[in-house]
């Protein structure tokens, strides 16, 4: 884990990648940037008119306590233009360029809220959900921006290193996901983080969360790129979410983007 100092990954950032499949890079926001970025996210939050029953970008997770707690924006940079200049900052870019060794584009985008008392998810690969359209996982790069500190507390994004370069079984009841019983459970590293730091990880990196036990919020902008010769893959990827969501109530659904 290195301090950033300049724009892509070092020669030891991109090693790391290469080898674990993750790698944390320190400071690359500064203090001002993540302060205007946090309010951001709180008068997101405080918009009754995204949060409404129905709005399909809007996600819940169980609550420690029990019950479900909303928690994420699925796309979110189209309803804030501070978010929407983060993704095509070119320190971001830059290192999406390095990870996949081409030029990018955007494939995906959330927000992940995860106040106190909430859950966090279950062993997974990113590629896993996407799948289906083919592209090449080895064409993907997910960057994870914290916008508050990850601690060990807060549920912070686990990885299982150097076994990125495979697409993993699931368990029985979500092929989707990953057999956690694969893996010793000494084998997890915590990427712990500091708001500002980047996390930047394969889509084939298994990884997973806990739940938030702290008394903060660690929310977390989450930008996956694609290798720029898929056009149109953003759009691709979110008619194949809503067309899985009619199959599943069988009837017509509201667009993601309303």
């Amino acid at each position: 884990m290195t301090e950033h100092t300049a724009e892509g990954f070092s020669p030891e950032d991109l090693r790391t990648y290469r080898s674990k499949g993750y790698v944390v890079i320190r400071g690359v926001l500064g203090k001002e940037e993540v302060e205007a970025i946090r309010e951001e996210c709180n008068c997101l939050w405080d918009r009754d008119d995204i949060f409404t029953d129905g709005n399909l970008r809007v996600e819940r997770r169980p609550a420690v306590a029990g019950g479900t707690v909303r928690d994420r924006l699925d796309p979110v940079v189209d309803l804030s233009p501070l978010l929407n200049r983060l993704a095509a900052d070119e320190r971001i870019l830059s290192m999406a360029r390095d990870a996949i060794g081409g030029n990018v584009r955007l494939f995906k985008d959330k927000l992940i809220f995860k106040r106190p008392g909430t859950m966090g998810y279950g062993a997974h690969q990113e590629f896993g959900y996407w799948e289906d359209l083919g592209y090449p996982g080895d064409s993907f790069v997910n960057i994870q921006v914290c916008i508050e500190d990850s601690g060990a507390d807060s549920g912070p994004v686990e990885f299982i290193p150097g076994v990125h370069d495979r697409r993993l079984p699931g368990p029985p009841e979500e092929p989707r996901d990953v057999d956690e019983s694969l893996f010793d459970p000494d084998q997890w590293e915590l990427a712990v983080a500091k708001a500002g730091d980047i996390v930047a990880f394969h889509a084939l990196a298994p990884h997973r969360s806990g739940p938030n036990v702290s008394d903060q919020r660690r929310a977390t902008l989450f930008l996956t790129y694609i290798d720029a010769r898929y056009e149109g893959a953003y759009e691709a990827l979110y008619d194949y979410r809503l067309g899985a969501m009619r199959s599943a109530v069988g009837r017509k659904q509201r667009s993601f983007f309303r």
